[in-house]
């Protein structure tokens, strides 16, 4: 792992969220970082924004893929974190694959909308 996945990981377990406006980081909440925090993220800033933007990405397309497949997005976003996300955002496929998978196995629910054009029995 790299120094500005480990802050990242290590503010989220903390309850910081990082986002990305533009070429900026906003956090919150802000008033939980030590000055140690504000300086690792001033000096991973890019490789940290980055990060956040794969997120955002890969998040997007499980919200998609949850909706392609009329899965429940509260029990995908349970289920998946932000690694996933990262990998998500590299690999398009990646998140109708996971969500299908899931399906099949029981883990997310289905809508059931989904389940009469499906053909499921109730």
């Amino acid at each position: 792992m790299s120094a500005a996945t480990d802050l990242l990981t290590a503010l989220t377990h903390r309850g910081i969220t990082l986002a990305a406006n533009d070429d900026r980081l906003t956090v919150e909440p802000a008033t939980l970082l030590t000055e140690d925090d504000r300086a690792a993220i001033r000096e991973h800033k890019h490789a940290l924004l980055r990060m956040v933007r794969a997120q955002d990405i890969g998040r997007q397309r499980l919200e998609a893929a949850c909706a392609r497949h009329g899965a429940d997005l509260e029990s995908a976003l349970m289920w998946y974190g932000n690694d996933d996300f990262q990998d998500m955002a590299d690999n398009p496929s990646l998140a109708d694959l996971a969500v299908a998978d899931a399906i099949q196995n029981g883990i997310f629910l289905v809508s059931a909308a989904k389940k009469v054009a499906r053909g499921y029995r109730q």
